[in-house]
């Protein structure tokens, strides 16, 4: 037949050469007279027969007729067949190994597999075909396994798992153009290899096939989608739609052509290794009791490969022998690779039963592990432990085989599982009070971060004036940006202070502040509900789509408080507040940590590069706390900072440039908080004696008069408290409540004037109050931070006290630490003189034990404190720094660690850290003890505070 032109039969001269195979193979399909994959020829002319005869030969003898695409993955990502050659993406990339690419995405939702383009190919009818193992059942929905589209564009086909209906293979489609809601087909039951096959026919059927069986009902769903030059991808949908795939891919081919259903059995009986028309060489592989080899049975592979065993030993139990071929012994070996195959085979594998072993789980103050004690694991096997800070706590540290010289820091984790076990392990939990890590405040004009190390840069047009940032929200690229210096739990807070400057239904999609990468957290505006406030999340993992909150209704110049709280101890659940009061709540998806290096936005809900929506308004303060806020702190945080009450007040006289209310900033004899009350001007001393209260005796008790101003009237200001208190000595009092003990209580609405509205109250306190004739009164305003202490050290020790139990003392003075490992401390707090430390020029000794005591803090008349302070470690690990509260009366410790310290030996202690945010419960008087006890030491500087600071609410 050399050079021979052949012709169809209906005689359009459509030439064939014989020696180009692919050539006469689709000169077979154009005809309709030779389909080498039916199996059936029709009648022809017998000047074909001939040809007919050999095309049939050609394709039993070649495995890859109508296989254009093949990714076998034996040590790289290369197309077998064609030249769409792979290459692997990811911040950790897949990897390449068994045999399998595999897929082990976690947080990080960015690996994948992409191909460069199917150069001048056309695919029209095609089929797609893969072979995968799923790590587990409950992936994100919409997880990929191989998809082609046009490079760049958003218009896919794919075999995908779970995106309509969990755990439901389908035939993935943008916008689910393709896509039935419901296909039929089964949920998946195995994470056992299984190959998956989509049929995509001329006449617009597309069919799914699970094991070499039709999955779906039939229907069918758009037109047929022609793709020229496209790309592949693999272990998600599209290159641009994350969730990655979790799990591994033995094997993708694609054909040109739409496979039969007996083409897709047969491919499903031959497995991911051997094509059509190949002859394979038999290997047998077998276990005993207490394991499994795999593959296992009798496995065709192809002649010269070298298939890899694995031997897996089952729990309680390990590998005793492994023998090849029936006389080779190759020892307790887990895997075997045979050289270039040539022969039959068999590889057999022995088990030997071995005890359990003991993990012993134990947790410091303030929280708990569980189970806890010795807990005996079978050998091999696995145990779960979780760890659960106290309300109010954070896991400072999860410490593995401490002391045992291999020991591992988990950092502050509150789950982790052994698995595997083969020999024995200890686990153990500290905690420490949970803090504000890091706050944007605007009122200095930068985007630094006042606590943490996230400083903020601006893009685009993002500006910062008065205090606030403002974003026109024309642009994704005007933003604030910033980095994680350290890692952030699943368990957190976010809240913003924010404006809307209009409330158009997405204003678009952007929010005041957001944190992770690709799977990100944030508060977002209007994203999956317009106008509605949501808890944005990567993939919408953690969103749902209506989360019941109501439509926003204000504007700029109206603020609103936006928090969201991550609370994995309450089932995951995530909580919403708008202005302090819970907004909406639901437990959709499972919390996730955010690294340090990860991003910090505010604007954009996220960094992709492209849609990631912009934020139309002004930021005037952003935190994140490492714990999630209870009710009541949440809207504590609100009452003390909304908008107008004393701040505002305050701000209306430009000329009061130190606006802290417990201070007498013009010298009148009120102190600023009272000018508030009694409507005075903070900044004219002549006008306080007339504002002042005044007292008189009438003859049956005790008068007591005050102004007091609308503006600061408790029933208008939720943060204000205003009322007398009386006492027959001036160190007990008890509130004026009228009616009770015969004390009246008179209000002259607008008495001194109605612009603006100040009321005149009159207290009158009957005689029989008097103790020994004595009866005192005095007005009392609450409501506002007042700072009772606040001591940076620098003209000396500040009223604190040392005592020391052994080893190195607390000391006062400048600090002259040399660097051992982790830092020098040559400075105080800020570049500042002067602190306290454990020794000021380094080098603690064994048997420390030091306690650090501040002068004696009245809090009877306050419902509670809060603390600050600037420290500095360098301490050896396990070695801990405590804060406990010591009542006055009793010397005794009222509160025990209500902040702990134990880092890692490592820790840079030239770095001043702020603790802040610590709760001190009021009604008494107390002092605050910083205890450091230390067993070691000597190459490490030991502990510094500086710039301690309590105030009340």
């Amino acid at each position: 037949m050399k050079n021979t032109m052949l012709t169809s039969e209906s005689g359009t001269g459509d030439p064939v050469d014989p020696h180009v195979p692919t050539s006469a193979r689709r000169f077979a399909r154009r005809s309709s007279l030779v389909h080498p994959r039916q199996g059936k020829i029709p009648a022809i002319k017998p000047a074909l027969a001939g040809f007919a005869a050999w095309a049939l030969l050609g394709a039993a003898a070649s495995a890859s007729a109508g296989l254009v695409h093949r990714w076998s993955f034996n040590g790289t990502a290369n197309d077998s067949v064609g030249t769409a050659h792979g290459t692997l993406f990811g911040n950790t990339p897949p990897a390449i190994t068994g045999g399998k690419l595999v897929l082990n995405p976690g947080s990080d939702q960015n690996q994948y597999m992409k191909t460069s383009a199917f150069t001048g190919e056309t695919l029209g009818t095609r089929t797609l075909v893969a072979w995968v193992t799923l790590s587990d059942l409950n992936q994100p929905g919409g997880a990929g396994v191989l998809g082609i589209h046009p490079a760049g564009v958003d218009n896919f086909d794919s075999i995908v798992y779970g995106e309509r209906v969990a755990k439901q293979w389908m035939n993935g489609s943008s916008y689910w153009a393709r896509t039935v809601a419901n296909n039929g087909g089964a949920a998946e039951t195995s994470t056992g290899e299984v190959m998956m096959a989509i049929v995509y026919d001329s006449d617009n059927s597309i069919k799914l096939y699970h094991n070499g069986v039709r999955y779906d009902t039939g229907a069918n769903k758009g037109t047929l989608e022609t793709r020229t030059a496209p790309i592949a991808i693999l272990g998600r949908r599209q290159e641009g739609s994350p969730p990655s795939l979790q799990g591994a891919i033995n094997e993708a081919r694609i054909y040109d052509y739409a496979l039969t259903d007996v083409e897709i059995q047969n491919l499903n009986t031959l497995g991911p290794d051997i094509l059509p028309g190949e002859t394979g060489i038999n290997i047998t592989a077998s276990a005993g009791t207490g394991g499994a080899i795999s593959p296992a049975g009798v496995r065709v592979v192809p002649p010269s490969s070298t298939p890899t065993y694995t031997i897996i030993p089952a729990i309680g139990y390990d590998v005793a022998d492994v023998v090849l071929d029936g006389t080779t012994s190759l020892g307790p070996v887990t895997t075997y690779t045979f050289a270039a195959v040539t022969a039959a085979h068999t590889i057999d594998a022995t088990f030997v039963a071995v005890s359990p072993h003991a993990i012993t789980a134990s947790a410091g103050t303030n929280g708990s592990i569980s189970p806890t004690g010795a807990v005996s694991v079978a050998h091999r096997g696995s145990q779960a432990f979780t760890i659960t800070p106290d309300s109010g706590f954070i896991v400072a540290d999860v410490v593995l085989d401490a002391g045992t010289g291999s020991e591992t820091h988990l950092g502050s984790v509150t789950t982790y599982t052994f698995a595997n076990v083969q020999t024995d392990h200890t686990i153990s939990a500290t905690f420490v009070a949970g803090s504000l890590v890091h706050h944007w405040s605007f009122n200095d004009g930068t985007a630094n971060d006042s606590v943490g190390t996230a400083h903020g840069t601006l893009y685009g047009t993002a500006t910062i004036s008065d205090g606030k940032l403002s974003l026109s929200g024309s642009s994704e690229n005007n933003r604030m940006a910033a980095t994680l210096g350290n890692a952030l739990g699943p368990n957190k807070t976010l809240v913003a202070w924010c404006s809307l400057s209009s409330l158009e239904p997405n204003n678009t999609a952007g929010g005041p502040l957001s944190v992770g990468n690709e799977e990100f957290d944030a508060i977002v505006y209007g994203e999956r509900t317009g106008g509605q406030w949501m808890n944005g999340s990567g993939g919408f993992n953690r969103t749902p789509e209506n989360n019941g909150g109501a439509l926003e209704n204000l504007i700029a110049p109206n603020e609103i408080m936006m928090a969201i709280t991550y609370d994995s101890f309450a089932t995951n659940k995530i909580k919403l507040y708008r202005n302090g009061v819970l907004y909406a709540e639901h437990n959709q998806g499972s919390l996730t940590s955010h690294a340090a290096g990860e991003m910090v936005l505010i604007g954009p809900r996220n960094w992709s590069g492209w849609d990631d929506g912009y934020m139309n308004g002004y930021i005037n303060e952003a935190r994140i706390y490492n714990y999630a806020l209870t009710d009541s702190e949440v809207a504590a945080l609100y009452t003390h900072t909304q908008p107008g009450g004393y701040a505002a007040w305050a701000a209306s006289f430009p000329t009061l440039t130190d606006s802290e209310p417990t201070l007498d900033f013009d010298g009148g004899g009120l102190e600023s908080g009272i000018e508030w009350v009694v409507g005075g001007d903070p900044t004219l001393g002549s006008d306080d004696a007339g504002l002042a209260p005044t007292a008189a005796e009438d003859g049956s008790g005790l008068v007591f008069t005050f102004a007091r101003a609308d503006l600061a009237n408790e029933d208008d200001d939720p943060q204000t408290t205003i009322f007398v208190e009386y006492g027959s000595t001036l160190t007990g009092w008890t509130p004026a409540e009228d009616g009770m003990d015969g004390v009246t209580i008179l209000v002259n609405d607008d008495f001194y004037g109605s612009d603006p509205a100040i009321d005149q109250v009159v207290v009158t306190l009957p005689e029989s109050l008097a103790v020994d004739g004595k009866l005192f009164a005095r007005l009392a305003v609450g409501g506002f931070p007042s700072t009772v202490l606040d001591e940076d050290f620098e003209s000396g020790e500040g009223g604190f006290t040392a005592s020391t139990a052994g080893g190195t003392a607390w000391d006062h003075g400048a600090p002259n630490s040399p660097s051992q490992g982790g830092g020098a401390v040559t400075a105080g707090n800020g570049g500042s003189a002067n602190c306290w430390g454990t020794g000021l020029t380094g080098g603690y000794i064994a048997g420390t034990d030091t306690k650090l005591r501040s002068p004696v803090i009245d809090l009877t008349g306050a419902a509670g404190a809060t603390l600050s302070f600037a420290q500095s470690l360098d301490i050896e690990a396990g070695h801990t720094l405590v804060v406990n509260v010591i009542e006055e009366a009793t010397d005794t410790v009222l509160e025990s660690a209500i902040h702990t310290s134990t880092p890692d030996p490592d820790i840079n202690a030239s770095l001043w850290a702020t603790v802040g945010g610590v709760a001190i419960t009021g009604g008494q008087k107390v002092r605050i003890e910083w205890h450091f006890v230390g067993n070691g030491g000597g190459s490490y500087n030991g502990a510094y505070i500086d710039d301690v600071v309590i105030t009340t609410p």
